[in-house]
This record gives structure tokens, sequence and C-alpha cells, in this order.
């Protein structure tokens, strides 16, 4: 059995586009529109998209499709290398961490 390749990647161009095609173009776990105007604080900010490892790449190595998901800078970033047992849960705990920090979302 080889080992996993220890190479971070992002999902290729073909991969990308149906991922944001079957997302509807917004973060996985906020839901928010990617190009979409925020604010934290009471400060406008643009919300960019991240190419997020669901399980973190640390974890496991995995760069599978089905490991990949359109996640907006602010999620992608509090999540980090959190790893949730299911979607419901990640979605509720980076709400919640979201809000402490003073986003408006």
């Amino acid at each position: 059995m080889s080992e996993a390749e220890r190479i971070r990647r992002g999902p290729g161009a073909k991969l990308r586009r149906a991922i944001l095609e079957r997302q509807d173009g917004r973060c996985l776990y906020c839901g928010a529109q990617f190009g979409s105007i925020h604010n934290r604080n009471g400060r406008p900010f643009l919300i960019h998209l991240n190419w997020d490892h669901q399980v973190p790449f640390s974890y496991g190595y995995d760069n599978a499709d089905k490991n990949f998901a359109a996640a907006c800078h602010v999620c992608n970033g509090i999540k980090s290398s959190l790893q949730f047992p299911d979607l419901e849960t990640a979605m509720v705990e980076l709400a919640s961490r979201r809000s402490s920090k003073g986003y408006d979302f």
C-alpha cells in the first residue's frame, strides 16, 4: 500500500466549476454569495472564495474530489484545521464563531 501524497492541491478547473454550480456560488458553511459585501463590526468587506479541504489536509492528506468545498475566506479561516462530525455541526459552530468575532452573517 502506498502512502498518501503529502502535497496539498486544489481542485482542478472542471471540479471548481462543478462545486460552484452545486453550491450556487455560495460558501458551503454560511451561504454567503462570493463577491457579496458583508460587515464586521460595522465595517464592510468583500466575500472572497477559498477552496477548502472539508477534512483538513493535515489529517489525512486527502486531495480527493469529494473532500473539496467552496468556502468564504472568513469560514475557511475560522475553520482552519478543525474537523467536525458532519456539515450541520460545522455550520452551527462556525456561525457561533463568526458572530463572536463581529461578523453580520
